[in-house]
């Protein structure tokens, strides 16, 4: 039985608009810490693109002296939910495996509040915009090596329930996403109509690295392993937003890492760390890797990455109206150009898409 299934979970379910007050948060303090507090103070956290929304809650025990305890409260951004979700289920996963995730110290599933570890504010994003270039280079090592260890640790299930392996990065998952970025990004964001002779160029080349990237051997991925999903807490990367989890190839989430719309790396430092992935590989045992083969599938997993990033900024910014995520397009059109532009079977596809998107010409 699936995941969705055993949970009694409707994915179609309505969006609901939250607000907290501090007597509302007092009231799930106290009984959930069987505490009296002296005060309950909420800070709005910005939440990137999620719906979801976070708060910093701090309190006060009544009649203590002690600084004041915290922790990050997560709204759901719809319900009624299941006592397990998703978040849960993939957190107990991960942290059974020594992957390192914030801590859950409750979950009230009617209301949908999630009570989280507080990380604090340093995302990998901030700290590595703050350093030097060779400082840049000690941290990427230290990003792969976690990920290196998330994807041999992780990619057997073993007797746990895990949804991550209920769900692919398959053909139909692609194709999705690449529909998506086509109705929002040129349909929405740019206005304009797609030809039908057009149409049949983006069906058979975004087919081409689909197919591509679903006939790879697969491994468990995070999904949005980037810059903003990191934080850095007392010596330590901590993983969030790890939810939509799921089965696919290993270039995915090392494609999320170097090809980030949010951190652009030198084509120096991002080979280097390339040939680091694939000695952290050698270590875990994986010998024998055709180099070749392998730069391939990750320059296709960042082509389809980043199409799917700009169409996902396109909709942020014209349905959401978060005119902010504007910026990171053009980043991320360097990306998708590069890439067009180095494989002869995408000549036609750059071409095409430059019809519509000035920056791929």
């Amino acid at each position: 039985m699936s995941f969705w299934k055993k949970n009694n979970i409707d994915r179609k379910v309505i969006k609901k608009e939250h607000s907290i007050s501090s007597e509302q948060m007092r009231e799930e303090i106290e009984g959930f810490f069987k505490i009296k507090t002296s005060g309950v103070w909420i800070e709005e956290l910005p939440g990137d693109a999620s719906d979801r929304k976070f708060y910093r809650v701090r309190f006060q025990k009544k009649g203590s002296y002690a600084s004041r305890e915290h922790f990050v409260l997560m709204v759901l951004d719809n319900g009624p939910h299941a006592a397990e979700i998703p978040y849960i289920n993939v957190q107990r996963f991960m942290k059974k495996r020594n992957i390192p995730v914030p801590e859950i110290f409750h979950f009230d599933f009617k209301k949908g509040y999630l009570f989280l570890e507080d990380l604090g504010d340093v995302t990998y994003e901030r700290r590595v915009k703050s350093v030097s270039r060779s400082e840049r280079e000690s941290y990427y090592r230290w990003a792969i090596d976690l990920l290196v260890q998330m994807q041999f640790e992780c990619s057997d299930q073993g007797k746990d329930n895990c949804i991550a392996f209920e769900q692919f990065f398959d053909k139909e998952k692609f194709m999705y996403e690449f529909k998506f970025f086509l109705s929002n990004l040129i349909e929405k964001y740019y206005s304009k109509k797609i030809e039908d002779q057009d149409s049949e160029i983006f069906q058979r080349d975004f087919s081409l690295i689909a197919e591509t990237l679903a006939a790879e051997e697969k491994c468990f991925t995070h999904r949005d392993f980037h810059s903003r999903n990191v934080m850095i807490k007392d010596g330590r990367l901590i993983l969030i937003d790890f939810q939509d989890a799921r089965m696919g190839c290993f270039q995915y989430d090392l494609a999320s890492l170097l090809r980030d719309s949010y951190i652009s790396l030198d084509a120096n430092l991002m080979s280097s760390m390339l040939d680091y992935y694939l000695r952290k590989w050698n270590e875990m045992g994986m010998k024998g890797v055709d180099r070749y083969k392998f730069r391939k599938i990750f320059d296709y997993a960042c082509l389809q990455r980043n199409i799917k990033a700009a169409g996902t900024f396109g909709y942020l910014v014209t349905v959401k109206k978060l005119k902010k995520y504007e910026q990171y397009l053009a980043p991320t059109f360097e990306y998708i150009h590069h890439n067009l532009e180095k494989y002869r079977e995408f000549r036609e596809l750059k071409q095409t898409l430059g019809k519509y998107i000035a920056e791929l010409k």
